[in-house]
């Protein structure tokens, strides 16, 4: 057994270091203990933002879910007369891909897709006739009826002229 034992000089070493870490500790814990004492930390004494402070009227410790806020009116309400329906069954599961049968399936969710349709410009092309009055002898335009209006006149195109004139300031893209 002697070959087992260890020499009782490595023991002292050994017994030293273990005694000098235990002291450490101590200390370290005793600083600890007597920071435990001290007051918390609030934005008026020390350098936390305001917002980490108590708020009054929030019961210290508890705080709410995310999904524990959901009240009504947290969505869009679905369109009262869809011009539409469409129900869409599942043909198979999406995990096993077994297939699954239309009758035991029931509505999950529900939502709206609207469709803004394509804006289409109203086109009406107006020619103003004229000519010569055979008793004055001017010439003359005929004005555009109640309602029609100029519109936007871009660029007229003259028939004696034969070219084109800009009649308002030019408007990019229409």
């Amino acid at each position: 057994m002697i070959g087992f034992q260890r020499p009782t000089g490595l023991l002292m070493v050994e017994n030293t270091t273990l005694k000098a870490e235990i002291t450490t500790l101590q200390t370290e814990n005793a600083a600890l203990r007597e920071k435990l004492g001290q007051p918390p930390k609030t934005p008026r004494n020390s350098s936390t933002p305001p917002s980490r402070g108590h708020k009054a009227n929030a019961a210290p410790g508890t705080k709410s879910s995310p999904k524990s806020k959901v009240h009504p009116g947290a969505h869009r309400p679905l369109h009262p007369k869809p011009d539409h329906y469409q129900d869409v069954h599942a043909d198979h599961c999406p995990h096993c891909h077994a297939a699954v049968a239309r009758d035991g399936q029931k509505p999950r969710h529900s939502y709206d897709r609207i469709e803004i349709p394509p804006i289409k410009p109203d086109v009406t092309r107006v020619t103003l006739f004229g000519g010569t009055c055979a008793c004055c002898h001017k010439r003359f335009t005929a004005r555009s009826a109640a309602g029609t209006g100029a519109g936007v006149a871009v660029w007229s195109q003259s028939a004696s002229a034969g070219a084109l004139s800009p009649k308002a300031p030019r408007i990019n893209g229409l």
